[in-house]
């Protein structure tokens, strides 16, 4: 498949171009890669082996600091909290810490299932967007949080072509484009 153009100065931008183009390559059989491509756009968590994967793309990102906070956070929500710190299966969450975070979680969820998203996994995404924004601009002026909010929205809003939504819906954890972004940023102090 051909390489989207890129374009000089969008980081951002050329991105989210690379992640549409090889996500639909990737898309196309409805399975996920087996192994982590350090070129992706994406990093990962992975908590059967406890670590966070980071791209080599992203090193120099002002996103990093999103980015590492987003993945950190999928070690303790719902899904990464039934793994203990060598990666063994082991709830170590109390009922009340979980339920605390479905609770928190709750008007996430009845968005995304209103939109036909697979709750759980979007869930765990978006809280972890959120969380990560909230952590990344503790200290920041408001001008600087407005600047990384708006570098998060950029990348997190490409455009999906409309006869592939329906596939990534039910196959990818995050939610399309401005579903996305206005789901995190309702759940931001800042923006409450």
């Amino acid at each position: 498949r051909e390489m989207p153009p890129l374009a000089a100065r969008d980081f951002f931008g050329n991105l989210a171009r690379i992640s549409v183009m090889r996500g639909s390559e990737r898309f196309k059989g409805a399975r996920a890669p087996s192994t982590f491509d350090v070129f992706s756009p994406n990093a990962a968590y992975q908590p059967q082996e406890n670590r966070i994967l980071i791209p080599v793309g992203l090193e120099f990102s002002p996103l990093l600091k999103v980015v590492m906070a987003h993945e950190l956070i999928h070690a303790i929500d719902p899904i990464g909290s039934n793994f203990d710190s060598t990666g063994r299966q082991a709830a170590w969450q109390t009922p009340e810490e979980v339920d605390g975070w479905n609770r928190w979680a709750e008007p996430i969820a009845k968005r995304l299932e209103a939109k036909g998203y697979r709750k759980s996994r979007s869930i765990s995404e978006l809280s972890a967007d959120v969380w990560a924004l909230q952590w990344a601009t503790l200290g920041m002026s408001l001008q600087e949080s407005r600047d990384l909010i708006r570098a998060y929205a950029r990348f997190a809003c490409h455009r999906i072509p409309e006869d592939k939504q329906a596939q990534l819906k039910s196959i990818d954890p995050y939610p399309l484009g401005e579903d996305r972004v206005n789901n995190v940023l309702s759940m931001l102090p800042i923006f409450s």
